[in-house]
């Protein structure tokens, strides 16, 4: 994985004050806080975190003053701490505020210009076309969870949609900027989609002051459990709220014992009929039919391994043109 930046760029705006061994300390020629950093400064989920709270509770100041993180969660709050701590070597400036009621982090002038010459963005968000960059993208499974369940856990809701609990995501931008807007939100929902989570389509509402919201939702059992499997909230209000949803539903969701069945396949290569019973917890019948439709899409293919009358033992596999990384 290359280099988000390299020792040379940062010696173009930085002082090197010292090395020691892979750590780079490192301040502005005007400044006072001095910050370390382990070298070569490749993608982590730690700075992936970072991006995903940045483009969502947070900001970094058109003049790069500072990073400005806000929030009412204290998990939420304590986090940020941690990511600046474990990637900067200095614990940020940190303020409650009791007449709104949210915490007010700021880490310095010295952390906002490294992020900026990472590809951080700056000023206003809703007026600047933003974008997520290709090591989120092409990075790994941890990479992109890590960011997701960052940017979720400031921009996210479980709500009730019509009777249903869901995992609902918008964000507002000005209106000569929707066009760009709508790639950026696709890109989340394609992160999503490598992922194993389905979101529905991208909706459009109206908002004050010439700008609109885009989102999406995420339904279903078989979805949300995903989403809290590979993803999760660092919150644990929404944590348990998602925990609360998914118990509430007495049996699977449309399509899940299906898409439960193509998972185990994955994972276990071969299996019979009584594996994928005692994986997915569903009787014979159930995983018959299923397993049936599944051979049906050209998803799967059985191989008899014997036969009595009219009763079979087969074996159920993927079909060999099918990856088992494919995201159904």
């Amino acid at each position: 994985m290359s280099e988000l930046i390299t020792l040379e760029k940062l010696k173009q705006h930085f002082k090197v004050i010292k090395v020691e061994d892979t750590i780079v300390f490192l301040k502005l020629h005007r400044g006072q806080y001095i910050i370390n950093v382990e070298m070569p400064f490749k993608a982590n989920e730690k700075i992936a975190s970072l991006l995903g709270h940045v483009l969502g509770d947070g900001c970094i100041k058109q003049g790069e003053e500072n990073v400005y993180y806000t929030n009412k969660s204290k998990d939420l709050a304590d986090e940020f701490r941690m990511l600046v701590k474990g990637l900067f070597g200095i614990y940020p400036n940190w303020n409650f505020n009791k007449e709104r009621e949210f915490y007010e982090i700021y880490p310095p002038k010295t952390v906002a210009r490294f992020l900026v010459l990472c590809g951080f963005p700056k000023g206003e968000k809703v007026k600047q076309a933003l974008t997520i960059p290709e090591w989120i993208k092409n990075g790994s499974l941890n990479i992109k969870s890590a960011f997701i369940r960052a940017l979720f856990d400031d921009e996210g809701t479980v709500i009730n949609s019509k009777g249903n609990y869901v995992i609902g995501f918008s964000m507002n931008k000005k209106n000569f900027l929707l066009n760009a807007h709508k790639k950026f939100m696709e890109d989340i929902r394609g992160i999503l989609l490598s992922l194993g989570i389905s979101p529905n389509g991208l909706y459009e509402r109206k908002q004050p002051y010439d700008s609109t919201s885009i989102g999406f939702n995420i339904y279903g059992r078989y979805n949300l459990m995903k989403f809290i499997e590979t993803v999760g909230f660092t919150d644990n209000k929404k944590k348990g709220k998602l925990v609360q949803t998914i118990n509430s539903y007495k049996t699977y969701g449309k399509g899940e014992s299906k898409m439960r069945i193509l998972d185990a396949l994955k994972m276990g290569s071969v299996l019979r009929t009584k594996d994928l019973c005692r994986i997915v917890n569903r009787n014979r019948d159930v995983i018959w039919k299923n397993v049936h439709k599944l051979v049906e899409e050209g998803l799967v293919e059985k191989s008899v391994i014997s036969k009595r009358g009219p009763i079979e033992t087969v074996n159920w596999k993927l079909k060999n043109n099918i990856n088992p990384n494919t995201k159904f």
